[in-house]
């Protein structure tokens, strides 16, 4: 499924010059500090002579803040990628939804779709072209519940993994569509585990993985200019609190990674 851009970025007044897939991701909840995190890398294009605007900057940030990302402090976060015409519609109902102490992930993302369905949210079936990552959690009882759903005609290659850490500590969610190959998502997977350090740490780690093993990453780039993307950002959280905040973004001709571009923005702040 295609959408163009300009229809998404109509809602934060850019214009944009491509097709729209939100590409691969991670989510995590670490239960021992109660931080929840999101890192997630694609392959888009904006108009070239917008694309290094303080403008621009901001309104990516607002359109991952209030579109792609879903948190509620202490309770839950999502992404959404795959199609994301009027997923700021789907942000704020799943924001209801994980508002409800009752919703573990998996019954968050069946009445998202559900609530998609009966309120025409888009002129399509676009839930079979969507791809939801929830981490749900009780923190009385110390529970993270995990989910991921992708649509079945999700642009190929697509996957979803969940998972948690052999101490239990770390819980996560990946995903991806219009991948080089299922190996991304590996790829995610290995590099959290093995990196160490708190849940920012971490997710830089999985980012970096995929980054590292060359050549694989959003086909689009890849095919392009032989980069894994050429957006990416890290966002962290606890309660109430964003602890960390970093994008990244330029134009695919540039042959500059996103990745890349995310890991030094990390490393020098």
């Amino acid at each position: 499924m295609h959408i163009s851009f300009r229809f998404i970025f109509s809602l934060i007044t850019l214009s944009c010059a491509t097709n729209a897939n939100a590409t691969f991701s991670i989510i995590a909840i670490d239960k021992e500090t109660k931080e929840f995190g999101s890192a997630f890398a694609s392959c888009i294009e904006l108009n070239k002579k917008e694309s290094n605007s303080d403008s621009i900057n901001k309104n990516l940030n607002s359109f991952i803040d209030n579109q792609l990302v879903v948190y509620v402090p202490g309770k839950g976060i999502m992404n959404l990628q795959g199609a994301v015409e009027n997923v700021h519609l789907l942000n704020k109902k799943a924001k209801e939804l994980i508002n409800n102490d009752a919703k573990n992930a998996a019954e968050v993302i069946n009445e998202l779709i559900q609530y998609e369905k009966e309120n025409q949210i888009a002129t399509e079936n676009l839930w079979d072209s969507r791809q939801f990552l929830a981490l749900t959690f009780d923190p009385m009882e110390n529970i993270a519940f995990k989910e991921v759903y992708t649509g079945k005609n999700t642009s190929n290659i697509s996957k979803g993994m969940t998972k948690e850490t052999p101490d239990g500590r770390f819980i996560y969610v990946m995903a991806g569509n219009i991948l080089t190959g299922e190996d991304v998502i590996n790829a995610l997977s290995t590099g959290f585990e093995e990196r160490t350090g708190n849940l920012s740490d971490k997710l830089i780690g999985a980012l970096q993985n995929v980054r590292d093993l060359n050549n694989i990453g959003d086909s689009r780039c890849i095919n392009k200019n032989g980069t894994t993307s050429n957006f990416a950002f890290i966002r962290t959280y606890k309660g109430n609190d964003t602890l960390k905040s970093y994008t990244t973004y330029a134009n695919s001709s540039d042959q500059i990674d996103g990745i890349d571009s995310l890991i030094s923005k990390y490393q020098v702040n």
